[in-house]
């Protein structure tokens, strides 16, 4: 009964808390239960137990666990600790049963997949699916175990009685578990610190994201398989100060810090298309929208979104979340005759279809040859010396340099194989990343005279097949020196940093808020829907918007994209600034001059409420995740406010708790003292 009454107590008390967070479970991608090969992940494997449970002084707890996370997996009471339970087991007589039950409980959960009645609880008790990480089911064994340990302790009071030399002994022995538990846990490595600048310092990647404003995301792809520029001077600055272990974790926050992540968009307050970083809210709709960057089959529940791409997404696609900046490595890319090739990006290049970049004229570079790395796609049946693709090079003084590549000579298909294909290997520059089988090829083009370049074109030439253009650099033989341009298919790009990763920023990316016209708006039943509307090739962002129907509301009024053509047929119907960016309210002024949608892309979640020129409205699910509002043509003041009804209600449920255990205290209290007033 105490402990039903403490459980109701305990819960009201924290409904401030756990209700709002109910709601988010509910649209959370564990909302519908997880698969059970996700529930058993992070299982406490059996051969584990021993690192688990005993004394693991002096060992890499992170390499026998095979993970940084090992912690998950430790659940050592101490020596003096385990003999104490011991001992409350053999002779507790009220509590040891359940203790024992609640800790063998734990132990049993812990191992997950291991044991054959997990499957049967995934299967059968309602809300098992919802969670993962079965060893923290360690957690019932430690509070079993402290349980066992008091009952011990108890009992040897109990036997100690009136004899002081034996309290002294229990005392010493619980002296003896707390030294013992300090020890342990000091040898533990996260107790290890390295120095301060692990955190401190900021690396040259977040000060440039750092020092640019406005509203916008960015996308890191990168891992921290490189190694930093100032390793050596990291070493050498920390040389007598930092033992082996804490020099690796230096580097390793270094590196980290580079490419921002995990989790430290937060500690900067960068706004990171990554949900797991920190990012745009990792609802199951985010899950569903990760769908337009990474196949099914390969999609990751968390939010992970960064850690499952290999390659810059479509333009389109980086312009539904705003996306300005892109961190990558420099770990694929490749160094040719002390030539640079940046290959992050690639453009496919069917016959006709060509890509161009004008080269900034503040950063003139005078070149006399020019490096193309390439491959074919789809060209095996093509002869040698089939023109593939044609280049031209355009002087500062308007000159035009042109050259034709061939297949089987400057450039081959990619996955080359003798006897299936038609025409000869070119030169071999560069592996594919992620298929062993392919590689890139490279061809230099040797320039008339020395110029100094202000724009290159190659149009793709080859019959039924794509020339794949992977790099390009300027290449001044004279000097030794070069400069790397970068191959985009789609967006307007430009590498702003190099050093340890690379930034690029898309300069024509959409705002975080815009107005779309009405025309392109494509109406659709429900997320499903909307997600196959964002799949089209043809959608286009900012001229199109995706809406879902509401069915619990009254429709609005319709406004349909032309049905004819599938395009929006009027070009962008006004202009939106956001006045005020906060994280419960965005106040925007819209202008605009013929029916539209204001889109914000931020996520669309219960409690935000919207007003237009101070009527509430309402806000529309866009583009699968984000805010949608249609407008009429004019200038409108829109308020965005977030006052969810769940954290109401659990703030009242707290302070009715709350103010319920404050007047029993204050009766009690009263009734104890009249009790003891004289008679």
């Amino acid at each position: 009964m105490i402990l039903a009454l403490g459980l109701v107590i305990g819960l009201g008390l924290a409904a401030i808390q756990l209700v709002p967070t109910l709601e988010l479970s509910a649209l959370s991608p564990r909302a519908n239960g997880m698969t059970y090969r996700e529930v058993v992940s992070f299982s406490l494997k059996p051969q584990w137990l021993p690192w688990a449970l005993l004394p693991a002084y002096g060992q890499n707890l992170a390499a026998r666990f095979g993970t940084v996370a090992y912690a998950e997996y430790v659940a050592y009471l101490g020596v003096s600790g385990l003999l104490l339970a011991m001992w409350g087991a053999r002779v507790g007589k009220r509590w040891r049963w359940p203790l024992l039950a609640l800790a063998l409980g734990g132990l049993a959960l812990a191992v997950g997949a291991y044991n054959p009645l997990y499957y049967l609880a995934y299967r059968v008790i309602p809300g098992w699916a919802l969670f993962r990480a079965p060893a923290r089911w360690l957690l019932l064994y430690t509070a079993g175990m402290a349980g066992l340990i008091a009952v011990g302790v108890d009992a040897l009071q109990a036997r100690a009685g009136q004899r002081p030399r034996l309290r002294w002994l229990i005392w010493a022995g619980g002296a003896l578990l707390v030294v013992e538990l300090l020890v342990a846990s000091n040898l533990l490595p996260h107790t290890h610190p390295t120095a301060p600048a692990a955190v401190t310092s900021l690396r040259n990647a977040p000060a440039y994201l750092l020092s640019e404003p406005g509203l916008w995301r960015f996308l890191s792809m990168s891992g921290i398989t490189y190694d930093p520029g100032d390793q050596a001077d990291l070493a050498h600055l920390f040389a007598g100060q930092l033992d082996p272990a804490a020099l690796y974790d230096l580097i390793v926050a270094s590196k980290q810090k580079e490419i921002v992540a995990p989790n430290l968009p937060l500690l900067w307050r960068l706004s990171s298309v990554d949900g797991y970083d920190g990012g745009v809210l990792p609802l199951t709709r985010y899950v569903d929208l990760q769908r337009l960057f990474v196949p099914d089959d390969q999609l990751a529940p968390d939010g992970r979104l960064r850690e499952q791409l290999r390659r810059v997404p479509p333009a389109p696609l980086l312009d539904l979340l705003n996306t300005r900046f892109i961190i990558t490595d420099k770990v694929f890319d490749v160094w040719v005759d002390n030539v640079y090739y940046d290959l992050q990006f690639s453009a496919p290049l069917a016959a006709g279809e060509t890509w161009r970049q004008t080269l900034p004229a503040d950063q003139p570079f005078e070149a006399t040859a020019l490096g193309v790395m390439s491959h074919l796609a789809g060209a095996a049946s093509l002869a040698d010396g089939t023109p593939v693709a044609a280049v031209r090079v355009q002087a500062a003084d308007g000159r035009w340099t042109a050259f034709a590549l061939r297949a089987g000579q400057d450039t081959a298909e990619g996955s080359w194989r003798a006897g299936a294909v038609a025409h000869q290997p070119a030169r071999s520059a560069h592996p594919w990343r992620d298929h062993a089988d392919g590689q890139d090829y490279l061809t230099v083009l040797t320039l008339t005279a020395p110029s100094q370049i202000v724009t290159v074109e190659v149009t793709g030439t080859a019959p039924g097949s794509d020339f794949v253009l992977q790099g390009v650099s300027l290449i001044d033989v004279r000097t030794g020196s070069s400069q790397a341009l970068i191959t985009p298919a789609q967006g307007d790009w430009r590498r702003v940093h190099s050093g340890d990763v690379k930034i690029y920023e898309k300069r024509d990316v959409l705002p975080r808020a815009y107005v779309a016209p009405a025309t392109g708006v494509i109406e659709v039943a429900d997320a499903a829907a909307a997600l196959e509307a964002l799949r089209r090739p043809d959608f286009a962002p900012g001229q199109q918007v995706v809406l879902e129907a509401d069915r619990s509301l009254p429709a609005p009024v319709a406004i349909n994209r032309d049905a004819s053509s599938g395009q929006a047929t009027a070009a962008a119907a006004g202009r939106a600034v956001i006045e005020r960016y906060a994280p419960e309210q965005v106040v925007i002024s819209a202008t605009l001059t013929a029916p539209g949608i204001l889109v914000l892309s931020d996520t669309h979640y219960p409690g935000w409420r919207a007003t237009v020129d101070g009527a509430p409205v309402r806000i529309e699910q866009a583009n699968l995740l984000f805010r949608g509002l249609r407008l009429a043509p004019g200038v409108h003041r829109v308020v965005f406010d977030f006052a969810p009804a769940s954290l109401m209600q659990g703030q009242r449920i707290t302070f009715i708790t709350f103010i319920t255990l404050l007047g029993l205290g204050v009766w009690f209290l009263l009734r104890s003292r009249i009790s003891n007033l004289p008679s």
